[in-house]
């Protein structure tokens, strides 16, 4: 069995054509081609079309490239609340399940 990045290419029995299988993106499972080839070449060929299809299918994320950081917010950027201020927020509220959910979040 010949081992490729997409999947394998193998002789079932002597004499016999060349199968290729390929990995499932969304299974671990190998799944073969629906075709048989005459030369392993041919399969292996048909793999390398085929993840090349994939390869260009797939998105690339453009921030690996990024030479330069983004900045980041620092923590002064979000207010935070006193325990006193959060029960009076609390305690505004009209409906009792409404101060709740605020002294939950806070």
């Amino acid at each position: 069995m010949i081992t490729t990045r997409l999947g394998f290419v193998r002789q079932p029995r002597p004499g016999g054509r060349w199968r290729a299988r390929y990995l499932d993106p969304e299974t671990p499972r190998l799944v073969p081609v629906a075709t048989t080839f005459a030369t392993k070449v041919e399969a292996d060929r048909w793999l390398a079309q085929a993840q090349a299809v994939r390869d260009l299918a797939l998105p690339h994320n453009p921030c690996v490239n990024r030479s330069t950081r983004l900045p980041r917010h620092t923590a002064k950027d979000h207010p935070v609340l006193s325990p006193a201020e959060v029960d009076d927020l609390a305690s505004a509220m009209k409906h009792p399940l409404d101060g709740t959910l605020v002294r939950v979040l806070a």
